[in-house]
């Protein structure tokens, strides 16, 4: 498969605007456009919260689930480009509008009243609608926050036209505005371009990405790699991508939280560690008994599976060098290791 970069943007594109706007409907199409993650802000602080936003606001207010809010996107703006959808008052709050403007190239979604209206009157999941006439609340919301909205660094009107000519009109709309964009019909996967697009920041070679199958366990991942391992001779480089720890309910509790590393992660990273090292293959494979923090790393086991597969196209010989050691948000182990 060619190796072409699925898109050119150097930082995500945030989509900003009011509840009706497209910003989730023509975010997902710009993203598969460009060939970058499509990620909803809110969905992602509700995965953190482990409830909706509308619970969360209930339980404890608007000041602390801003808050929230503004930490899940400075995480999700510290990682590779993508497109982010925003909920309609993430821009409102000045902390996480400078944070955005700062990091992403924002767009602002402009629908009038008409279209906004004819959008949400068939949905019943808006609870901040439910508060009195629709329509009055959305043209209050306009007054309130289109001065600010008009601050993004790029406005698209967003009309009643198919959401796919709205897509097209965006992506006009950041080439005119200095950002050179390719379209691509699919990207890779974010496991293989996040490494590659590292290693290979002119996207100048040909990838191949394989999936694992996580309902068929390591020894499936790594009798893979022994069966890619003759290509290793021809030449071919083969990467594992994937985690040591990957814990995403311990992760949500974490993120809005904001305590530190949990010590399982540690404890069980270092394991992995002195595993590879003494060439333990046997014990590697049946790490989900031999460790007692292995089922609480990997609640699944597809994160770990990359690293049996690179292992094992290694060969029984090989060394395991790290070249790096460290988490990321909180509970994501992150080494990476060179097998020689």
């Amino acid at each position: 498969m060619d190796a072409s970069p699925p898109f050119s943007p150097p930082r995500t594109v945030a989509l900003v605007g009011l509840m009706g706007a497209g910003k989730s409907a023509i975010g997902k199409r710009l993203a598969q456009r460009l060939g970058l993650p499509f990620v909803d802000a809110d969905e992602e602080i509700e995965r953190a919260a482990g409830c909706s936003v509308a619970e969360f606001f209930e339980r404890f207010g608007e000041a602390e689930f801003r808050a929230g809010e503004r930490r899940v996107i400075a995480r999700l703006l510290d990682g590779p480009p993508h497109v982010l959808s925003t909920g309609g008052g993430a821009y409102m709050d000045a902390d996480t509008r400078a944070l955005m403007r700062a990091r992403a190239t924002t767009v602002w979604l402009r629908a009038d009243l008409d279209v906004l209206y004819d959008r949400v009157k068939r949905r019943g999941h808006r609870p901040l609608l439910k508060q009195g006439e629709p329509r009055e609340i959305l043209n209050r919301l306009m007054q309130q926050r289109y001065p600010i909205y008009a601050e993004a660094d790029v406005t698209v009107e967003s009309t009643a036209q198919p959401a796919e000519r709205t897509t097209e009109e965006v992506i006009e709309a950041l080439q005119a505005a200095g950002m050179e964009v390719d379209r691509a019909e699919r990207g890779l996967d974010h496991g293989a371009w996040t490494p590659l697009r590292q290693m290979f920041p002119a996207a100048d070679v040909p990838v191949v990405s394989v999936s694992v199958q996580p309902q068929l366990g390591p020894r499936h991942a790594y009798a893979v790699g022994r069966a890619l391992a003759p290509l290793v001779a021809k030449g071919l480089f083969i990467i594992g991508s994937g985690n040591i720890t990957h814990n995403l309910g311990d992760w949500r509790q974490a993120e809005m939280s904001g305590s530190g590393v949990p010590a399982y992660v540690t404890r069980f990273s270092d394991w992995i560690h002195e595993q590879l090292q003494q060439g333990q293959t046997e014990r590697l494979l049946d790490y989900r008994r031999l460790n007692a923090d292995g089922v609480r790393a990997h609640p699944t086991d597809e994160h770990l599976l990359p690293l049996f597969t690179a292992w094992g196209a290694a060969g029984a010989q090989a060394q395991a060098q790290p070249f790096f050691r460290g988490v990321s948000d909180h509970v994501i182990a992150m080494d990476g290791y060179r097998f020689q």
